[in-house]
């Protein structure tokens, strides 16, 4: 906060508070009440973000080949699954079990994750920013998962401390990429047989990759496929996406291909093709309006 300048300050502390007033307001109201107004919210979220909301049309037609406005309704109802999975989660910081008690796990699915614990070198667990992803990683914690993710912190170090403590309180590690115990901390997870959670649908400033993303060279994360490759690690990738007022829970595993020096590279675009299926299958419930395809 040192380096902030007056306005800056002024500007951060004014959303600071608007959050932890929004955090006091949302746990009071009722589970449907709060993804109604979430989903509303990001209506009018759309509305007041314009270029956002043009980029994530654009994405739309481009990716799935829409007319305008198909792409335009998807772009909009893209902003009020964000909303409304966000409020939701606001909602049930004092009561979990009212959300979390509409997810669906499958037989089929826990079983997979279970044989790939079972193999004892660690899961990584590669997602998207699709779904509720925040909490997926309530409910493996809360079925006994030992669940760390990796995270950026934010640009307020008073949001990453508020963010640490609301999922530690869910049973969620966070690794702040950013720490300089990061790389020691990841490596320990893995090789204590225990689930790393990633994030790897987004263009960060990160070492990456360039893979096919929806017919287009994507920048990708690859430190997912990285560590996997370096510890052995079992993959696999995981969504939990709305239907109706329940979530899916949904884990397929991957293969990793070992043979040679472009083996990060061809891991991340497999996973890169999963996350891309489960998107297709919930197409309303992507990020549309980040950079996807820009390098950062």
């Amino acid at each position: 906060m040192a380096r902030w300048t007056v306005g800056q300050r002024l500007k951060n502390d004014a959303i600071y508070r608007v959050i932890r007033a929004t955090l006091a307001v949302a746990r009071r109201l009722p589970l449907p009440l709060a993804g109604a107004l979430g989903a509303l919210a990001g209506r009018l979220g759309a509305w007041i973000a314009r270029s956002e909301s043009r980029r994530a049309e654009e994405a739309c037609a481009r990716s799935l080949g829409l007319g305008q406005p198909e792409a335009r309704a998807l772009a909009r109802a893209a902003f009020a699954s964000l909303g409304r999975s966000a409020l939701e989660l606001c909602s049930a910081l004092d009561r979990p079990d009212a959300l979390l008690g509409r997810v669906s796990f499958s037989p089929e699915d826990r079983a997979r994750l279970d044989a790939a614990l079972a193999e004892r070198r660690g899961v990584v667990f590669v997602t998207a920013h699709l779904g509720s992803w925040e909490l997926m990683a309530w409910a493996l914690a809360s079925m006994g998962y030992p669940i760390h993710t990796i995270a950026a912190p934010s640009y307020d170090p008073r949001l990453t401390r508020l963010l640490r403590r609301l999922r530690r309180e869910r049973g969620v590690r966070s690794i702040w990429r950013s720490a300089p115990s990061a790389a020691r901390r990841t490596l320990s997870v893995l090789r204590s047989g225990e689930i790393l959670g990633a994030l790897i649908d987004q263009s960060t400033r990160v070492p990456s990759v360039d893979v096919d993303f929806f017919g287009r060279p994507a920048p990708t994360p690859s430190g997912a496929a990285a560590l996997a490759l370096r510890t052995g690690a079992e993959v696999v990738a995981g969504f939990l996406t709305r239907r109706a007022d329940r979530y899916d829970l949904r884990i397929r595993r991957l293969a990793v291909t070992r043979r040679g020096r472009d083996d990060v590279t061809a891991n991340t675009a497999r996973m890169t093709r999963a996350i891309e299926e489960a998107i297709r299958g919930a197409p309303d419930q992507w990020v549309w309006m980040h950079r996807r395809w820009e390098r950062r």
